[in-house]
């Protein structure tokens, strides 16, 4: 099963026609990849909040944000570097960001998640 992004009409995100016409070919996320909470290999807890487009480099870009207290409410990450590996050294490599259950988060990061997402 796929899960839709929106992308506004043409009108309303003033990219051009051939941008878009790009952007569309990555509508939709394979939905195993959507997870909504993911533990960093560092350890810190994230809350995935949806994906966007980089206009800079017409790449797909996850939007997260922390499950900790942090100066910043969003962030963005390439879209192939947030679900890919890292070298840990010696051989080991895992998962820059895993998925985690909601129930399996620590007391401290279900404290930060948010249901739907104010903005200012």
């Amino acid at each position: 099963m796929l899960i839709p992004f929106a992308l506004p009409p043409h009108a309303e995100t003033g990219m051009d026609v051939a941008l878009q016409s790009k952007a569309a070919d990555r509508r939709y996320l394979p939905e195993e990849n959507m997870t909504a909470f993911y533990r960093h290999f560092k350890g810190k807890y994230y809350q995935v909040v949806g994906t966007g487009l980089d206009t800079a480099t017409e790449g797909q870009v996850v939007v997260y944000r922390t499950l900790y207290l942090s100066d910043y409410s969003l962030f963005t990450r390439p879209y192939d570097e947030f679900f890919g590996t890292v070298d840990r050294g010696e051989g080991s490599v895992e998962p820059r960001f895993a998925p985690v259950d909601a129930a399996d988060l620590p007391e401290d990061a279900q404290l930060h998640v948010l249901s739907v997402l104010p903005l200012p």
